[in-house]
């Protein structure tokens, strides 16, 4: 487990539009999430909820920015074989 001044999963400058949309559907500067910490996504129909998760599962690619992780630059990881990649302990992403 990372220690826990480092964090599990890191996004930075994450930007992500449909090939066919003018505006991103996500829009994130910097966000962070520390072992032990929880967090909810919360947010209304179309606001980009389910297309973070398909980003962090390597379902999707970002159109800028990076996300990192378990140390892992995620989007480095083929899309094969991230499943097979703990992003930290007991934690499960299903889409």
């Amino acid at each position: 487990m990372p220690a826990p001044d480092h964090p599990i999963i890191q996004l930075e400058n994450l930007q992500f539009r449909w090939p066919r949309d003018r505006h991103d559907i996500l829009d994130i500067r910097n966000f962070a999430v520390f072992p032990e910490q929880r967090v909810f996504i919360k947010g209304a129909n179309g606001s980009g909820k389910t297309t973070l998760l398909s980003l962090l599962g390597a379902c999707d690619v970002a159109v800028l920015g990076i996300i990192i992780g378990a140390g892992f630059l995620v989007g480095a990881i083929p899309a094969v074989r991230a499943y097979r990649y703990s992003l930290a302990d007991g934690m499960t992403i299903r889409i």
